[in-house]
């Protein structure tokens, strides 16, 4: 659990791609200590009227289930059913729904934030749909006492979305050797599984 406390993530910015509504933002992340919490605070900051969309079939989480993910009450009796795959921008580009054997690329619940990858100097998570399995989250809390947060500080223009979308899929090759060689030491794989 310390090298959990010390990777906790406090003031960083980190950009979010919604492939399922060609949406795009830049949040500060700050003391969020697993993906469970962070899939939860997005879906609370993101899923609003000028915002992202909720994908379908899929509930915003409730009032009561973000307030315990920043730490503001230690009500844990409910869990909440994931609405996206958590992936990194390393992930097929080209498809929305997340690829059950493409599993290297997700960004796990059971981990931390820190697992996202960069891309030119910015944390890129991706979001696809989730409809090959329901997940469900729980709103336990790993540290109660430290309060998170996640703050959309701007939405991207379309032109931006697009801009960045085309940069990812086409890296330079070191890029991409780069990111691939992070997310296998963060998945515990080997560089070419």
């Amino acid at each position: 659990m310390m090298h959990q406390m010390i990777n906790v993530k406090d003031d960083e910015e980190v950009v979010v791609m919604s492939l399922l509504d060609n949406k795009g933002a830049v949040v500060k992340i700050s003391g969020i200590s697993d993906n469970y919490a962070l899939q939860i605070l997005l879906a609370g900051a993101l899923i609003q009227p000028d915002g992202f969309s909720l994908p379908e079939g899929g509930k915003k989480p409730s009032e009561k289930i973000i307030r315990v993910a920043k730490g503001l009450s230690n009500d844990c009796s409910s869990t909440w059913v994931g609405i996206w795959n958590l992936e990194n921008w390393t992930t097929d580009l080209n498809s929305n729904e997340c690829n059950l054997p493409d599993y290297k690329q997700w960004v796990w619940g059971e981990g931390e934030p820190g697992d996202i990858a960069f891309f030119r100097g910015r944390r890129v998570l991706i979001l696809k749909g989730s409809k090959a399995m329901n997940r469900g989250i729980p709103t336990t809390r790993t540290f109660s006492n430290l309060l998170s947060e996640v703050e959309v500080i701007k939405y991207l223009s379309q032109a931006e979305f697009d801009e960045l979308l085309n940069q990812m899929k086409n890296p330079t090759e070191k890029e991409k050797k780069e990111a691939l060689k992070f997310v296998a030491f963060k998945c515990n794989l080997s560089a070419d599984e």
